[in-house]
């Protein structure tokens, strides 16, 4: 595994092979799905804290964004860790961060499954978020509401690849080639 400070998301691949490999059209821009990910990731963070609130910390918590951003920090490539650690041969994948775009990413040339993918879009969100709001219902802690909800914030984006893949036909095997998504049907 390596870690790189860039502003592209690149490929060790020289070529896609388009008589196997079809572009997942479906699948947005970076620009877009940073965009519409953190608009869902804020809405879904919103509803979360209301609940929270309601039914757990019994209205002794009000999330304020700014209020814990040290957690926020933290967060950020502990998500995109939990990204790498379900992505096979993790030795050949980067971890990377771009300042223009201000995010964390992951690049890596490995073919997974339909499944598979959806494990790594969905882990994150699972652990960092699913996990420690269940323990809020035994452990009542502003910290820990915190660092789900943080965590959520980031996670509209996963939902919305998750969404995606979900979607499409037969299982087919998943590749990035840059920052684009290409799938290969068994049937083709």
């Amino acid at each position: 595994m390596k870690f790189i400070l860039d502003d592209t998301i690149k490929s060790s691949l020289n070529e896609i092979d388009s008589n196997e490999w079809k572009l997942v059209t479906q699948f947005p821009s970076i620009k877009e799905i940073l965009i519409w990910g953190i608009v869902l990731g804020v809405v879904l963070t919103g509803i979360t804290s209301s609940l929270i609130s309601i039914f757990i910390l019994m209205d002794n918590f009000d999330f304020q964004a700014y209020k814990k951003l040290y957690l926020f920090l933290l967060i950020i490539p502990l998500h995109e860790l939990f990204h790498l650690i379900v992505i096979p041969n993790i030795k050949n994948s980067t971890l990377g961060y771009s300042w223009r775009k201000f995010i964390f990413f992951i690049s890596t040339d490995e073919i997974f499954s339909k499944n598979r993918f959806l494990l790594v879009s969905l882990l994150p969100l699972i652990v960092l978020t699913v996990f420690p709001i269940i323990t809020l219902f035994f452990l009542k802690s502003e910290f820990v509401a915190y660092f789900a909800l943080y965590n959520l914030i980031g996670s509209g984006i996963d939902i919305i690849s998750f969404s995606i893949i979900l979607k499409l036909p037969n299982n087919p095997l998943l590749k990035f080639h840059g920052a684009n998504l290409y799938a290969k049907y068994k049937n083709d």
